[in-house]
C-alpha cells in the first residue's frame, strides 16, 4: 500500500496528485468553488492522510499548480503516476472519490462526466461509472 503523504525529491506526493484532480473535478466544469465542493476536497485529503494542519497545505499547494502555466500538464501527469503506484481497488477507490466531488454540487456537467471516463479509460476502469462497456467479444 502506498504512502500517500511520502513527498518524492520535489516534494510532491501521492496525496497532491490525487487533491490536483480532486481540485479539477471541483473547478474545471463550471470554474467556480462552491463551499460544499471545497469540504469535500479537504475532508478527502484530510482522509489521505494530511493531517488537520497538512490540509490545507496540501490544498494550497495544489491549487496553486492547478492555476500555474503548467497545471494542465501536472494534471495528465498525476493520472499517469496514479495509474502506476496505485493497484486497481486503490484506482477504483479514487475514482468512486473523485465522482464524489463532481456531485457534491449537485450537478454533474458533461465535461465533468468526460474527465471521470477518461481517468477511468486510463486506469483500464471503464465502465465503472455506468459509461460505455468495453465488449467482451
Amino acid at each position: 500500500m502506498p504512502d500517500w503523504s511520502l513527498p518524492s525529491s520535489d516534494g510532491w506526493s501521492l496525496l497532491h496528485d490525487a487533491a490536483l484532480l480532486y481540485l479539477t473535478c471541483m473547478h474545471g466544469p463550471d470554474d467556480e468553488i462552491n463551499s460544499s465542493e471545497s469540504a469535500v476536497v479537504k475532508e478527502l485529503i484530510r482522509a489521505r492522510g494530511a493531517g488537520e494542519i497538512g490540509v490545507d497545505r496540501v490544498y494550497d499547494e495544489v491549487m496553486l499548480m492547478y492555476v500555474g502555466t503548467s497545471g494542465g500538464e501536472m494534471i495528465a501527469a498525476s493520472i499517469a503516476s496514479l495509474g502506476q503506484s496505485l493497484n486497481e481497488s486503490q484506482r477504483k477507490e479514487l475514482l468512486l472519490e473523485l465522482a464524489r466531488v463532481a456531485t457534491s454540487d449537485g450537478i454533474v456537467y458533461p465535461s465533468e462526466a468526460k474527465l471521470l471516463g477518461e481517468i477511468a479509460s486510463t486506469w483500464g476502469l471503464t465502465g465503472m461509472l455506468g459509461g460505455p462497456r468495453a465488449s467482451s467479444n
